[in-house]
């Protein structure tokens, strides 16, 4: 399974490539819960164990080499009906972030929850920003046919743009996918992992060489490869095997909730009428191809 992080998770594992970044102060002065104020510990524990229980961590370029096209529409026949630069595909992601911002499409909680930086993160919280991060990370996971990674809290993201979306008749320049369904509550579609809590790269890159977890993400990579798994049976099972294997995930807090869905995409033909449309977005044949999400809930932090 290859992975493809996407708003807080993504800016949160970035960070891990200080040292020590996200380990808790010992002694006296250490705050019995600490992610609760340093959420982003938590989302740094999320990222980091996903990676280690993925094939591959996708990370995509800044920008898309010039002339560089992809296809937006293939016929029956398997003909190209159509085809754009996939610099603008990128560039339609800030613009949808501006007009879904200016649309007030976003509830206080959630937009609170999009100000969250970490301590001493030079970045100014920016809503504009982070929505077309994580429009940017759909895109580039739909391309690369990547498992698209979020957290609760940018779930609730992409749930309150469509809704503003549909409610509104905002054109989209791609497929965004449809996550008001998805509940990390879902027995048959979610379930737990162990959270090693690593602090840093260096925790990460020791993970990978575990024999344990290299088991548990084989186990895990049924996740993608099959459609009607039933998500909370195998990861339970997953964990048990891997507790029986290593001393360190039996002793390891399970606090992560995985949630595991396979979601179709709503684009600009699934809307009554358009009302909103200053860049041709209408005029598009859309691919509409279903999309692999995974969302990472943890106790220890609201997100």
């Amino acid at each position: 399974m290859n992975i493809m992080l996407a708003g807080h998770l993504e800016r949160s594992h970035a960070l891990g490539s200080k040292r020590d970044r996200f380990r808790p102060v010992l002694g006296r002065e250490r705050l019995q819960h600490a992610d609760a104020f340093d959420p982003y510990r938590s989302f740094f524990h999320r990222s980091a164990m996903m990676t280690a229980l993925s094939a591959a961590h996708v990370q995509h370029l800044d920008r898309s080499p010039p002339g560089e096209e992809i296809v937006s529409h293939r016929g029956k026949d398997g003909r190209i009906y159509d085809s754009i630069l996939r610099a603008e595909l990128e560039d339609d992601a800030l613009r949808l972030a501006k007009i879904a911002v200016a649309a007030e499409a976003f509830s206080d909680t959630t937009a609170e929850m999009m100000r969250l930086r970490a301590p001493g993160d030079p970045h100014k919280p920016n809503l504009i920003h982070h929505v077309e991060d994580i429009l940017f990370a759909v895109l580039h996971a739909w391309q690369t046919r990547s498992t698209l990674v979020l957290a609760e809290c940018d779930r609730q993201v992409l749930v309150e743009l469509l809704n503003c979306v549909l409610a509104n008749g905002i054109a989209l320049p791609y497929g965004i996918p449809d996550l008001r369904k998805a509940r990390t509550s879902d027995s048959k579609m979610s379930g737990a992992i162990a959270n090693l809590e690593p602090s840093d790269y260096n925790d990460l890159n020791a993970m990978l060489e575990d024999s344990a977890i290299q088991t548990y993400r084989q186990r895990l990579s049924q996740l993608s490869e099959s459609h009607t798994v039933n998500v909370g049976i195998l990861l339970k099972a997953a964990l048990e095997e891997a507790r029986r294997n290593s001393p360190r995930i039996r002793e390891a807090p399970a606090d992560i909730t995985l949630l595991s869905t396979r979601v179709r995409t709503i684009d600009t033909v699934d809307l009554d009428a358009v009302e909103i449309d200053p860049f041709g977005w209408a005029n598009r044949k859309p691919s509409k191809p279903k999309m692999h999400i995974i969302v990472l809930a943890s106790s220890r932090c609201l997100g």
